[in-house]
């Protein structure tokens, strides 16, 4: 791998290079990238840790190398599209593990209704994005919680989370409903029926929820809903300018 400072083209780097060789070794969906797509992503996250704020709760050290691997993570969905999308994000607010909230919210009747739940990660529209660094280090086969928070921001900037980003034309718009009311319907029917999924059955939660989730696996699982749901990968290879399957493939 090229000296961090070679990746930066030779500006004072933010990022510290052991933490980033590091991160790219540790985290899966990084490891795949090729050199050129390292260097320009390694200039993205430099940014990230320069201009949004890191805040650590629940007594957890927050040290360089979480701070580098959340950044790099945050950074990958957003590599063809710019740190722009990540305008309305304040600061990153990091938990060592998963962290309890209480959650109100009035249905459909106008019946208020109260919880208390466990989450791993959260993104308020206009805030910080919440993340638990226990899931973050070990995840899942096919998660990744920085990116499936980091998809909610990207999804708040129409004004709401709807599982509809913003999207570049008519036409792909069309496109996108189409793929994700279709797979949306199908990932809640299987589930609902304890039949084989092709996404976490969180998916099934809501739209939103279906969008965070689908891509979270574009990334770390893309031959997964490439099988499953082609539509959908087709339209989310358009919305990022990327194709993760085509860097396993290589």
């Amino acid at each position: 791998m090229l000296s961090l400072s070679s990746l930066l083209g030779g500006r004072q780097p933010t990022l510290d290079p052991a933490a980033a060789t590091n991160a790219f070794v540790a985290s899966e969906v990084l490891g795949v990238l090729d050199e050129s797509d390292r260097k320009r992503l390694c200039s993205l996250a430099n940014t990230f840790l320069a201009t949004k704020r890191f805040e650590s709760a629940g007594g957890l050290e927050l040290v360089e190398g979480m701070r580098v691997r959340i950044a790099l993570e945050a950074c990958l969905p957003i590599l063809e599209l710019g740190l722009s999308w990540y305008r309305r994000v304040s600061h990153v607010l990091v938990y060592p593990e998963g962290f309890r909230v209480a959650q109100n919210w009035t249905d459909d009747d106008g019946i208020v209704h109260d919880r208390e739940a466990e989450l791993i990660g959260e993104a308020w529209d206009g805030g910080p994005v919440i993340l638990a660094w226990e899931d973050i280090a070990g995840p899942t086969p096919g998660s990744n919680v920085v990116i499936h928070e980091f998809a909610h921001v990207l999804d708040a900037l129409n004004g709401r989370t709807n599982g509809f980003p913003p999207i570049g034309s008519a036409s792909e718009s069309t496109r996108w409903t189409g793929a994700f009311v279709d797979a949306f319907a199908d990932h809640r029917r299987r589930v609902e029926r304890d039949e084989e999924v092709y996404l976490d059955d969180y998916a099934a939660e809501d739209e939103a929820e279906f969008f965070a989730v689908a891509t979270e696996t574009f990334f770390t699982w893309p031959e997964n809903i490439a099988e499953g749901y082609p539509e959908v990968h087709a339209a989310l290879c358009a919305f990022f300018r990327q194709d993760p399957l085509s860097r396993i493939n290589d």
